[in-house]
């Protein structure tokens, strides 16, 4: 099982609000803050049909190169846990028509201070905490 998170996300400006596991991909690679959203979830936070404001942008993939387009700073991020939220992190929301599961890179992962210990397993904690949680079901 991998790394999944249970994230609060919030478009920014809008009452827009919705819960989701995402999966923590740290082959998802860029400088920037950046979450992969699949339409259903990009429908729910108001980013499906495309927003004025998205920008065109193709990404190497595994599986070559795919068309997707990018709403810059467009979220909130939180991760939930049953005893924490997390810092609020801006992120860019990436719209992929082509995946189901919602996906976050390594600089989101990194600035909502996540450890993966386990990614088999599925373990993972906050940054400079002892607690050891499991990921989402």
């Amino acid at each position: 099982m991998p790394v999944r998170l249970l994230l609060r996300l919030r478009r920014v400006n809008t009452n827009n609000e919705t819960l989701v596991k995402a999966i923590v991909n740290t082959g998802f690679i860029s400088d920037d803050p950046e979450i992969a959203l699949p339409i259903v979830v990009a429908e729910r936070l108001g980013l499906w049909p495309r927003p004025s404001e998205a920008i065109n942008a193709s990404l190497d993939t595994g599986g070559g190169s795919v068309e997707v387009y990018v709403v810059p700073r467009s979220l909130i991020v939180n991760v939930i846990t049953e005893d924490k939220i997390s810092d609020s992190i801006i992120a860019n929301a990436l719209i992929d028509p082509y995946i189901d599961e919602t996906l976050i890179n390594d600089a989101l992962t990194e600035e909502l201070r996540i450890e993966i210990l386990s990614p088999r397993s599925g373990l993972w904690r906050f940054s400079g905490e002892a607690i050891i949680r499991r990921s989402a079901q």
